[in-house]
């Protein structure tokens, strides 16, 4: 495992639009968190998109470069936050980075019961065919909803 200093070290490493992408991604974690925890679902997605829609299956390479940028960011901010960033607060932060970059992306909620018949709940984000966050153990989950921009 790395050490914190090497994880430092190889952060420094990135290009500055990196750098600046993970303070977006950070900071838009925690405000996905309060707004999570603050707001009826019913204002929040709407502002997701279009209700039970889908983005393209096939994006342009310079999207997928910029998918993949998004994933990091997030991925690598989620676990340095001290509020629990996990797939809602990341789904709808990568959300709302593509839209910035004029990428659209489908969000997904899903719902599955575990082995004690527990109702487990899971969201990710899809932008072509590339999972930018939520995309491991996804398939194990039933699409309840899902948001993307109108075309």
């Amino acid at each position: 495992m790395t050490s914190r200093r090497q994880q430092l070290f190889h952060f420094w490493q990135h290009p500055w639009a990196d750098k600046w992408l993970f303070v977006q991604a950070y900071f838009g974690l925690g405000l996905a968190w309060m707004v999570i925890h603050t707001l009826p679902f019913r204002w929040i997605a709407v502002r997701l998109g279009e209700c039970m829609g889908n983005s393209p299956d096939t994006i342009s390479p310079e999207q997928a470069r910029v998918a993949r940028r998004v994933s990091w960011a997030v991925r690598r901010a989620s676990h340095l936050t001290p509020w629990p960033s996990v797939c809602l607060p990341q789904a709808i932060t990568a959300k709302v980075l593509l839209r910035r970059h004029g990428i659209t992306s489908t969000l997904y909620l899903g719902a599955a019961f575990n082995e004690s018949k527990a109702l487990m709940a899971h969201a990710w984000l899809r932008c072509g065919s590339f999972y930018v966050t939520g995309g491991p153990g996804h398939e194990h989950y039933g699409v309840v909803a899902s948001f993307a921009e109108k075309e």
